[in-house]
């Protein structure tokens, strides 16, 4: 907490205490609240199944006479602490394989219930009832298991003691039923004890029952936990009685995939096929090593039924972060992540591990001159395992391994010569993470490290050898469970020849040949580089209605974690503001909330390169429309990056503003406008506009447009540096750019268990640069002192270039490539998929992709679109076919 201004971190510690006062002592474990404002733990004592129970979503069998019945539902939303407007009741059996969920969901407006169609695991509209088991009792982690009234299921496994922090991409084997009736409707659920993770012994879970009222956008819980409260699991029931054993577990699922596609191209191109067809073979598998820990492998894994990434225009030096859609890396992630910025809301997302690095796309490639190329577009995933579970000790575990393989890319030379070229090596990632829990779950102290290894050779792409990362990271909750207090401290180390890790510090995260950055170490010839990174967090997450938060985030110039984890910066320091007001309760609105954030950076040479603030907004009204707006303003500052690997140069305040409003999601259309206005101090500006609608013309399919329109004017866009001598040249343009969007997603479900679904998104960008301007003063306040604009006769096109004379004479002295650009892509999916048995699946997936790069096209919209239908497209078909074994 060093980093900030000791006056500045009283101020905040001030503003935050008065909140939290009369809050339990330190370390004090948060005691469950009863319906009532009581403070005794709701328990509910399990029965055995006595006599079969048949999963048809009826509770007429004879074992469920007998059951406990856990009633009394609490709301937790829209009006905390009040008793539920539609009973709702529910009893558990256990046999020597399963667990058994029956819940009676009264209703007085019984053909008002919500029964949508969706595929497994949907969001939409509907009304639903859950179960959540913490089976670990660790009062921290649970399994979801949801049913909805046309009998759809959802599952979900939630962490971090936090209702938001779902895991969707864990899928259990299960089944489940429900039926209506005229006093509501009722499931049945049977969860397979293999499907949970428990210690052996243990008689006693944690426990909840949830129900949602989708027509009043309300959520009861048995276990009352109030939204003001800090803490979810912890504040779970208990069911009690129980009288199970856990078992060796082993699941596989083998699955074969074929594969036909069409692609254009030339008819000279000796690598092309316009047609052609394959196959493949791999399996999934899990087996319990004991009742703890879990073993998962996937051999030879096909991703082939996920959803495109989406398509945009990046011009700025890093990256886009995309989201994991593969489902072995998408399931239980939870125990692999450790955030690696202390604002992510903020200054985004960044990750410590991010699977999209396994299996990327090549990062080397044929060399310019090649005729023709044949270049894989990603990286072979040969094989990956996964270790992990939490012990009845409190210790949690979680191991990693993949191997990716060696990829090349063969091409023809300018003499007519085939050749290859190494574009990837064989690599291989590991991970190990593990953390132990203190004081019943209100604290945890772990440790992590990452290994990447590359098999490398003197074709490959100049890449580190190796690349380490380890560290320690802690939590613990204190103030009655209100307060969380966080840190981690983590080293990486970087090993390899000269050449790449010169490439590494030249490269957008590091920028070490910076000419006006002395304290940054620039060394040619170095084989090796490290740097640490801290950070430490004070956060108020419950009690009374006041939030907020005191953050540092410390990194050396020298840290890297991009091998297997997402970073955009090093050479940092950092601290982090944040005060925040919510109102759960309906008064004048059904609920509404604040915050106001703000935030400083320096790097380690003392330079400021960023300061701001933030303001946010967000209401719900009775009618269940909603609102929010954002007011973000930037100071001007340094940017380290701005013109990738030249002076710091002095970014010019912006402000931005936001605002979304969104119709009630109860009726068929929902409708929602959003708009976003960005205007700097020295004529750059944004403005986003992007409505969406959803539309549901029945119970089984659902319809949504998410169309998005941008326009762009940045008047110092990095374009080039230029120039070998003492003194280069920074080139910077007045860009101007167009860009629209349309994201369209059908879904149809014919049952809970075949669903079609369809996306596609028809996207179009074009830019070009009115001006020219070279970089005199890096620092200047005034922007004329800042940048030199050059004069119509000293930038002109020849050709497909610009030349620049600099000095007058009427020649050029510099040249580089037109930058003007025009982007047309297409890209769809259609999946159809049937679950014919619990775990046990057929996709048939069809995937279309249009794509083509020009010259800036005056960005006619309308003219863009007709001429994306008009260029050539590629098309797969794909047909996966899995089933699983269960032992």
């Amino acid at each position: 907490m060093t980093l900030l201004p000791a006056s500045v971190r009283l101020a905040a510690l001030a503003a935050l205490l008065p909140a939290a006062a009369g809050a339990q002592g330190a370390l004090a474990a948060p005691e469950p609240a009863a319906a009532g404002g009581g403070s005794s733990l709701r328990a509910l004592v399990a029965a055995p199944a006595d006599g079969p129970v048949a999963v048809d979503g009826r509770l007429d069998d004879p074992a469920w006479q007998g059951a406990a019945v856990a009633g009394d539902f609490v709301q937790r939303r829209p009006a905390a602490g009040r008793p539920a407007s539609q009973r709702s009741e529910a009893r558990v059996l256990y046999a020597d394989d399963a667990v058994y969920v029956g819940m009676r969901l009264y209703d007085t407006g019984a053909d008002s219930v919500a029964a949508t169609l969706g595929r497994r695991d949907f969001g939409g509209f509907s009304d639903w009832a859950h179960v959540l088991i913490d089976s670990y009792h660790d009062r921290r982690t649970a399994f979801r298991f949801s049913v909805n009234p046309a009998g759809v299921k959802s599952d979900a496994f939630v962490s971090g003691d936090d209702e938001e922090e779902e895991d969707v991409g864990w899928d259990a084997v299960w089944d489940a039923a429900a039926a209506r009736d005229s006093l509501g409707w009722t499931v049945e659920m049977r969860i397979p004890l293999s499907q949970l993770r428990f210690a052996a012994g243990e008689g006693t879970w944690g426990i909840q029952f949830a129900r949602d009222v989708a027509r009043r956008r309300e959520r009861s819980l048995w276990a009352p936990a109030a939204p003001e409260q800090n803490g979810y699991v912890s504040r779970f029931g208990e069911l009690r009685g129980l009288r199970v054993r856990p078992r060796r577990r082993l699941e596989t699922v083998p699955y074969v995939v074929g594969r036909v596609e069409r692609e254009p191209g030339d008819a000279a191109d000796p690598f092309h096929r316009a047609r052609g067809g394959s196959g493949s073979l791999g399996a999934d598998l899990r087996y319990g090593l004991t009742s703890d820990l879990t073993l998962t492998a996937t051999l030879n894994p096909d991703f082939g039924q996920v959803e495109a990434d989406p398509s945009e225009v990046n011009l700025t030096a890093f990256e886009t972060f995309l989201a994991e859609r593969r489902p072995f890396f998408v399931e239980g992630q939870d125990i692999f992540q450790l955030e690696l910025a202390e604002a992510p809301w903020i200054h985004g997302t960044e990750a410590l591990f991010y699977s999209r690095r396994i299996g990327r796309a090549p990062r080397g490639s044929a060399p310019a001159d090649a005729l023709y190329a044949d270049q894989p577009e990603m990286t072979t995933l040969l094989g990956a395992a996964k270790l992990s579970g939490r012990t009845a000790g409190g210790w949690s575990v979680g191991l990693l391994g993949a191997v990716t393989g060696e990829e090349e890319a063969e091409y023809v030379t300018p003499a007519g010569a085939r050749e290859s070229t190494t574009v990837e090596p064989l690599t291989a990632y590991t991970m190990a993470r593990v953390s132990r829990d203190f004081r019943a779950g209100l604290g945890a102290l772990g440790g992590v490290y990452t290994a990447t290894r590359r098999a490398l050779d003197d074709g490959s792409r100049p890449l580190p050898a190796a690349a380490y990362v380890g560290g320690v990271d802690g939590r613990v909750r204190v103030g009655g469970g209100n307060w969380d207090v966080a840190g981690a401290l983590l080293g990486s180390h970087l090993g390899g020849s000269a050449e790449a890790i010169d490439a590494v510090v030249r490269g957008p995260v590091h920028r070490f040949q910076r000419p006006d950055a002395a304290h940054l170490d620039h060394r040619p010839g170095r084989t090796s580089l490290s740097g640490l990174s801290a950070m430490g967090s004070v956060t108020k997450n419950g009690g009374g209605n006041w939030r907020g938060a005191v953050a540092a985030h410390l990194v050396t110039p020298g840290f890297d974690a991009n091998d297997m984890g997402y970073h955009t910066g090093s050479d940092f320091a950092r601290g982090h503001l944040l005060l925040g007001y919510q109102r759960m309760q309906p008064g004048r609105f059904r609920r509404w909330w604040g915050w106001w954030n703000s935030w400083s950076a320096w790097t380690f040479g003392g330079e400021r390169m960023l300061t701001g603030t933030q303001l946010n907004a967000n209401l719900e009204l009775h009618s269940l429309w909603e609102a929010s707006a954002v007011l973000r303003r930037d100071q001007s500052a340094l940017s380290p990056t701005a013109l990738r690997g030249g002076p710091a140069l002095l970014t010019p305040g912006r402000t931005r503003l936001g605002w979304t409003v969104s119709s009630d999601r109860r009726q068929p259309l929902r409708v929602t406008g959003s708009t976003t206005l960005t205007w700097g101090d020295q004529g750059d500006r944004v403005a986003r506009i992007a409505p969406a609608a959803v539309y549901r013309p029945s119970a089984r399919a659902e319809l949504t447009l998410q169309p998005a329109l941008q326009w762009n004017r940045d008047r110092a866009q990095w374009l080039r540096n230029l120039g070998d001598g003492a003194e280069p040249v920074h080139l910077v343009g007045d860009l101007r750019q167009t860009t629209a969007s349309v994201t369209t997603r059908l879904d149809y479900t014919f049952t809970p268990d075949l669903s079609f679904q369809l996306y596609a998104q028809p996207f179009v960008s074009s830019g070009r640069y009115e001006a020219l301007r070279e970089v005199r003063e890096p620092r200047a306040r005034a922007f004329g002192e800042r940048f030199r604009t050059y004069a119509p006769d000293q930038a002109w096109r020849e050709g497909e270039r610009y030349r620049v004379d600099r000095d007058g004479d009427g020649e050029a002295d510099l040249s580089l490539a037109d930058p003007a650009f025009g982007v047309r892509e297409l890209n769809s999916t259609a999946v159809l998929r049937w679950e014919f048995r619990p775990g046990s699946s057929l996709f048939v997936v069809w995937s279309h992709r249009r794509s083509g790069d020009g010259e800036y096209a005056d960005a006619d919209l309308w003219d863009d679109a007709r001429e994306l239908w008009a260029l050539p497209s590629r098309d797969v078909l794909l047909v996966k076919w899995s089933h699983w074994l269960g032992w």
